[in-house]
């Protein structure tokens, strides 16, 4: 069994606790824009409503990757997938912060919306994330495999 290094067990943990805060922010902005959309909105504000409804369904898959990321990285197994799956989070949260930024929606009154800072918090622990998994790759591929013996010939 492959151990994680220090670095990938802590930021799975904090990816953990970051999904369930992610997923509980992405279910509360669709119900809110889902309701706005269908209490009468129309014209511009509907278009709006509709665009935030899609940021809060992004927010609901990268909460799912996030979670995902967390349990692959503490068990360290998956280690690919946990790459694969850390660079698509990364480039959605850069993609939507970005888009929240030319929306003039991701600071608001000097409070960040809850989905530019969702955004923001991801990009921040996507990186040492990804640090630490490529530490425990370069670990596992640095230790050598077992003598050849005469229960398990190669």
């Amino acid at each position: 069994m492959t151990k994680p290094s220090v670095l990938l067990r802590v930021m799975s943990i904090l990816f953990i606790i970051f999904a369930a805060i992610v997923l509980l922010v992405g279910v509360l902005s669709t119900i809110g824009s889902i309701l706005s959309f269908v209490l009468g909105m129309d014209g511009l504000a509907g278009a709006a409503a509709i665009i935030f409804i899609v940021l809060a369904i992004r927010a609901i898959i990268s909460g799912l990757l996030l979670l995902l990321c967390g349990v692959f990285g503490v068990r360290a197994k998956h280690l690919i997938a946990c790459l694969i799956m850390a660079f698509a989070s990364l480039a959605i949260e850069i993609i939507v912060f970005i888009i929240m930024i030319v929306a003039n929606n991701a600071f608001t009154e000097g409070i960040i919306n809850p989905l530019g800072l969702t955004s923001l918090i991801g990009i921040v622990l996507l990186i040492p994330y990804i640090l630490g998994v490529k530490q425990t790759r370069t670990r596992v591929a640095a230790v050598p495999a077992p003598p050849p013996t005469a229960w398990n010939p190669e």
